[in-house]
């Protein structure tokens, strides 16, 4: 892999980090009981999993699974829909979907 191609995937983690940590901040806000964002991992994906596990659980999801299945489960929770997510890629997109659909009801 390419400098370039490690460069937009470091990019895409820092991105999904950041819409995360909004969310958390969102749910929080809405009374879902969290902990406050903040770095547990030094691992991007590790803090990822983290994050996503955490938020899954406290939303009712049961158990234990991967950050994938995790985060499509907290997605189809926010937003009624069906959210297929298989790699990185799609994350991110179903990330960035969803924090444009809560940037609409919180303000800044």
């Amino acid at each position: 892999m390419s400098y370039k191609g490690i460069s937009l995937i470091c990019q895409m983690l820092d991105e999904l980090l950041s819409e995360t940590y909004t969310l958390k901040m969102r749910l929080i806000e809405l009374g879902i009981v969290l902990s406050p964002p903040g770095c547990v991992h030094n691992n991007k994906l590790k803090q990822l999993q983290y994050d996503f596990q955490e938020i899954a659980v406290h939303c009712g999801y049961k158990k234990d699974a991967p950050l994938f299945e995790h985060a499509a489960y907290i997605y189809q929770f926010i937003i009624p829909m069906y959210f297929q997510i298989d790699n990185l890629k799609d994350l991110k997109i179903c990330s960035s979907n969803v924090h444009s659909y809560m940037s609409h009801y919180f303000s800044k």
